[in-house]
């Protein structure tokens, strides 16, 4: 609703039925004349599918100033607009068949044509056909499921059919509006075309005018391209409206596209009935051959003394024990929500007060009620800060919605919404098979929304949608298809931040986001040359690559041996053959390490995937070794090398190991609980940036908002998010927001933008990116740390689940 009105919903005490009440709010001039004609139109229609006016009435406030208020009573619909209705289930046809997406299309359709019709028999034209304004009924009351709302800007009194009526009082809605209406003359097929519009977006999700001058490709993005719909759809949306059908011609239409394309499939026709007896013999005949087979088969192993059951074990390449086939997908739509749903309700509940308020603000959220939705979620906040629940301070998504509820509220200011994606694995896949929370998520999360709240708190408008991708490549690429095509109240994802994962960012990359010229900015996927191998001309990453991460350890390598703490490194490696990560940062370590005359030989490297893995049997593989390189992948599609490579840190034999180096994965609280003192000035790694070396300014922003220190992850997307607040920011006007082009020019062209998570002090000062590979410049070596020797006693890190770790001995940040 526009800033001329108020919406409230009111129950009638005499009778407990529900109802809306607009109130008009601004006086004067059109918006009067508006109301005005509302008001007569909902009195005095009698339609089923459209808000029956009840009442209409006015009320003099003395308080601030003296002015009168008018009213309008109006039946309430329950259920949801066709807006919100694509953004919880995704565009028709995501979840059906072409036939059953058909049948649902055609079925509304047909609806909305009839109210329209009857509406136009009235002397209405509603003008400001859109997804918004119909709505979808909760039990599809008297038999009409969709009904249609907003009469605000409807006009009365047509001359005569299809001729133009003067008026000053346009209307309409951006991308549905048709060219008779922005010169002022509404004829009724004007609704029409709003119509044929509204069902392009309800057909491919994606807002008309997104399609620019190419609107003919939409076809291409719906589940039935070939169907006689797309015509007729393109028939309504025609210039002149002269050349759209009349409403007799589209029910016409639809009934014959029904009747050729929705018939019964009969699959034996009458005349084939003889061919279906033989094909029921011949079938009978093949079962009963492949039966007698099968016994015979058995039989002769049961007699036959030297067919022995394999040795799985024994075998040097044997079967998978467990399904090869890829992990099963969710609909994407359910792992996306920007505050009307909660995505970690399974995998990291609340509880008590904290589930309560949280479950508030999100229902507030979703009745666009964000001033409510504010405070619910700012409570939660203040009163976890205060009796230190950290579960429920740590909890990102909340501060993420508590923000976007702001955002939301500040548009009615003036200025416009810019909208970005997060896609990170919320949960990930174990090797039971099982969604359960993972930690790294919540820590990319975390800098997400630290640095929403800047660019808020500094008057830009930025909203954030979440998406869990589940750390599964075909997960991210569905996710990053509906992130690519979503509408969120009309306007589209401009970046993404994420994914988590080199491959699961390479896979989303190469399938989706190449072709949608989007922005990509990842903290965490580190793959070299990430942007050439994957196609990603608008990736960019604020972590620096795998290349830099293997010299920091080849060259501490390198200094154990020329101090005489290795005189003659003998070195083993762990690492996943099956993740691009995982191989390519031992690839990178490979050819650090061999020009210092150190070589890794084949027998010593053991691939942390095998499903024969033994951390036991693998450490007495190389026993002789006395460093041990440990890289497994992030747990992209399942967790199996990442666990491996914990049993072996958790392994006695390791103690014969002198130096164990691992990839960055490993910088997790779980890497080293319950042995922290083994592990210290053992266990080795790289880091980008470590709380030690961190702005201070930044450091307390993070303990105010979540309660103690934070790790990389959540720095780096803190730095992802502040590159794209800051050419939003060089790049948007007061009242226009920004297109994808627009921002991804306004990052290639981006002066070094301060950093906030450095120590400026310390070297690091700037973001910015190499314009061939899109990698961070600034970064050019990595910090060595390893694990704290001290207990610490509840302390706050404990419950954020934070790194433990700390400088390596005689290691300063970036020096």
């Amino acid at each position: 609703m526009d800033d001329n009105y108020q919406i409230f919903k009111i129950i009638d005490i005499t009778n407990n039925e529900q109802s809306v009440l607009k109130t008009q709010i601004v006086r004067g001039g059109d918006v009067d004349k508006l109301f005005n004609r509302e008001i007569q139109l909902l009195l005095n229609l009698d339609n089923p599918a459209v808000p029956r006016g009840k009442d209409s009435f006015s009320v003099m406030i003395l308080n601030p100033e003296r002015r009168e208020i008018r009213c309008l009573v109006m039946e309430y619909i329950q259920g949801e607009d066709l807006e919100r209705w694509i953004t919880n289930n995704g565009k028709i046809g995501s979840d059906l068949s072409s036939r059953e997406a058909k049948v649902k299309t055609l079925d509304w359709l047909y609806q909305l044509t009839n109210i329209l019709s009857s509406i136009h028999k009235r002397n209405v034209i509603h003008r400001d056909i859109k997804p918004s304004n119909i709505m979808l009924r909760l039990n599809g009351g008297n038999g009409k499921e969709l009904a249609i709302i907003d009469f605000g800007i409807a006009k009365r009194s047509i001359p005569a059919a299809n001729q133009p009526t003067s008026t000053t009082l346009v209307g309409g809605s951006r991308g549905y509006t048709p060219p008779e209406i922005h010169k002022g003359q509404p004829v009724p097929k004007s609704d029409f075309f709003a119509l044929g519009r509204t069902f392009v977006y309800l057909l491919t999700r994606k807002h008309p005018r997104d399609y620019g001058d190419n609107l003919q490709a939409w076809r291409k993005d719906t589940v039935f391209s070939d169907s006689g719909i797309i015509q007729l759809i393109n028939d309504l949306m025609k210039e002149r409206h002269e050349e759209r059908p009349e409403s007799t011609e589209i029910i016409q239409r639809i009934e014959k596209i029904r009747a050729k394309e929705l018939q019964p499939i009969t699959f034996f026709p009458p005349y084939y009935l003889w061919l279906r007896e033989i094909l029921t013999v011949i079938g009978a005949v093949v079962v009963l051959g492949l039966a007698f087979y099968g016994l015979f088969s058995l039989i002769s192993g049961i007699l036959d003394p030297t067919n022995t059951v394999r040795d799985v074990s024994a075998s040097p390449n044997p079967s998978p024990t467990k399904s090869t086939s890829s992990p099963p997908l969710w609909s994407a739509q359910k792992l996306i929500s920007a505050g009307e749903k909660p995505l970690y309700e399974e995998s990291r509940p609340l509880s008590g007060d904290y589930a309560q308020l949280k479950d508030k603000g999100i229902n507030a959220f979703k009745s666009d009620n964000y001033l409510n939705a504010e405070k619910f979620f700012t409570n939660l906040r203040k009163n976890a800060k205060q009796n230190k629940e950290f579960t429920a301070l740590t909890d990102p998504e909340v501060l993420i919605f508590l923000n976007n509820a702001i955002a939301r509220q500040q548009r009615k200011n003036g200025g416009p919404i810019h909208t970005i994606a997060v896609a990170i694995p919320i949960t990930h896949r174990n090797q039971a098979g099982k969604d359960v929370w993972f930690h790294q998520g919540q820590q990319i999360l975390m800098g997400v929304s630290q640095a929403q709240t800047k660019a808020i708190e500094q008057g830009i408008n930025l909203e954030v949608v979440i998406a869990n991708d589940r750390n599964l490549h075909g997960q991210a690429v569905s996710v990053a298809k509906e992130l690519t095509q979503m509408n969120v109240q009309g306007r589209s994802i401009l970046a993404v931040i994420g994914h988590y994962t080199s491959d699961v960012t390479c896979n989303a990359l190469k399938e989706v986001y190449a072709n949608a010229g989007i922005i990509v900015i990842s903290p965490s996927s580190t793959k070299t040359d990430l942007r050439k191998t994957c196609g990603g001309g608008a990736f960019f990453r604020t972590a620096s690559s795998t290349k830099i991460e293997a010299q920091a350890l080849a060259n501490y390598v390198s200094n154990l041996k020329e101090s005489g703490e290795i005189r003659e490194p003998k070195i083993a490696a762990f690492y996943n053959l099956k993740a691009d990560f995982s191989k390519d940062l031992f690839k990178q370590f490979q050819l650090e390490i061999q020009p210092k005359g150190i070589k890794i030989p084949s027998e010593s490297q053991i691939d942390l995937a095998d499903d024969k893995f033994n951390a036991d049997t693998a450490l007495h593989k190389v026993s002789s070794a006395n460093i041990l390189v440990l890289f497994p992948d992030g747990a992209t599609d399942t967790d199996t090398a990442y666990k491996n490579a914990l049993k072996v840190l958790r392994e006695s034999n390791v103690n014969t190991i002198k130096k164990i180096l691992g990839s960055n994965p490993l910088l997790q609280l779980e890497t080293i609980t319950g042995q922290v003192k083994k592990l210290e000035n053992k266990l080795v790694l790289a880091t980008d940036w470590h709380w030690e070396c961190g702005r201070e300014r930044f450091r307390t922003d993070a303990t105010g908002k979540w309660g103690g220190a934070v790790n990389r992850l959540t720095a780096l997307s803190y730095e992802a998010v502040t590159v794209l607040h800051t050419a939003l920011k060089n790049s948007s006007s007061e009242s226009e927001s920004v297109s994808r082009e627009t921002l991804r020019k306004a990052v290639d062209n981006l002066s070094p933008v301060p950093s906030d998570v450095f120590d400026d002090n310390l070297g690091i000062k700037t973001i910015s990116f190499d314009k061939e590979t899109g990698d961070r410049k600034e970064i050019s070596k990595r910090i060595l740390v390893t694990p704290y020797s001290e207990t610490q006693n509840t302390n706050v890190q404990d419950q954020n689940q934070q790194e433990k770790f700390q400088l390596l001995v005689n290691q300063k940040c970036y020096q």
